[in-house]
Formats: structure tokens, sequence, C-alpha cells
């Protein structure tokens, strides 16, 4: 398997050049950070590797959609890049990506509460982007138990989410694991999470 991302053509999309150059790079991490899976759970170092909790949760959801499942016969997936060895990516690292993804650590976390407009909902992955965060620009959400019914409520609208975040290495909220999700507009709807 190969995986290659063409820059844009010259001029027509000027401010995309750094968009591929950060996911270039995001590719080319993609073996080391199989390196941060142990047997049971993710090495804590992890978090100095990749230290943006919201990269950090994209990459792991993109390990775990490349890891095998063993159902069409292939248990073991080699993945490698210009600049890491080739490690090998197979069911027991699955297992350890699919709790990792779905509850993210609460270790090293605040408890916070941040209003922005929904705008992008991922109903397979129970994420949600809250853009235009006072002081924060985006957040990336972690809604464990999210239904389509609660997301179309959602979905384009201010809302207030509550939980426990991760920040960058400036201290910048990055990944919110929802623990409460209210659409501001109306307060009434409140989703039990």
């Amino acid at each position: 398997m190969g995986v290659k991302i063409m820059p844009p053509a010259a001029d027509l999309f000027a401010p995309d050049a750094k968009l591929v150059e950060k996911l270039s790079q995001q590719l080319i991490d993609l073996p080391q950070i199989v390196r941060f899976i142990s047997d049971k759970e993710l090495v804590p170092e992890l978090r100095e590797f990749s230290p943006d909790p919201a990269m950090r949760d994209v990459q792991l959801e993109t390990l775990l959609n490349f890891a095998p499942t063993g159902r069409r016969g292939i248990h073991t997936l080699e993945i490698g890049s210009r600049s890491a060895e080739i490690v090998s990516l197979s069911q027991r690292e699955r297992v350890v990506l699919r709790e990792a993804v779905k509850w993210p650590t609460a270790q090293h976390t605040q408890y916070g509460s941040f209003v922005g407009h929904a705008r992008e909902v991922d109903l397979d992955k129970t994420r949600i982007h809250l853009r235009n965060v006072h002081d924060v620009g985006t957040l990336r959400c972690v809604v464990p138990k999210l239904k389509t019914q609660d997301a179309k409520a959602l979905l384009g609208g201010l809302v207030k989410a509550e939980g426990r975040y991760q920040t960058d290495r400036s201290g910048r909220p990055r990944l919110l694991l929802v623990e409460t999700i209210i659409r501001v507009e109306n307060r009434q709807n409140t989703l039990p999470l």
C-alpha cells in the first residue's frame, strides 16, 4: 500500500500549501507512532512525540483504519515512510487503538466549558468540531455516545460543550472529552451523554 499527497496546482490554492505540508508530515510520522503502542495501552511518551492532542487523535484514527481486522485473512500490515523504519501493525495494535480512539486518556487534562459553532460531525468516529471558540479557534470534541438525532440537533448551531480537555504545548485546548453538550440557542435541548 502506498499513499501520496499531491500538492495543489501552483498559485491556485496557495493557502493550501501549508496544509499539504502538514498532512505529508503526519503521514510520515505514522510508522513512528506505532512504536508507542504497547500490549495494553499507548505509551505515555507519545504525548512528547505528538504534542498536539487533536492531531494525535487524527493519527490514531488513521492507524486504526489501517490496522487489519483479520476478517479477510490479513493479520499484519507493514507500514513505513521515507524517514522511518518499517513497523508492523496487527490486530493486537488494533485493539489498543480502538480503545484509545473511543476513550482518549484522561491524564494531563483539565475541566472546562467551551462555546462554539458545531460545523463538522463524524458519526462513525463520534467527533464534533467546534469552530470559533473564544481564545481557542477550533476544538476537536470526542462525544462517545453521539447519536444521529443528537448530531442533527447540534450541527450548524452554537453549542456549549463541557468536559475534560487536553492542551497543546502552548496551553491551548485542542481535544475535549465531552460530558455534556447543549445547543445554546435553546437550552432545553440538553443531550444526555
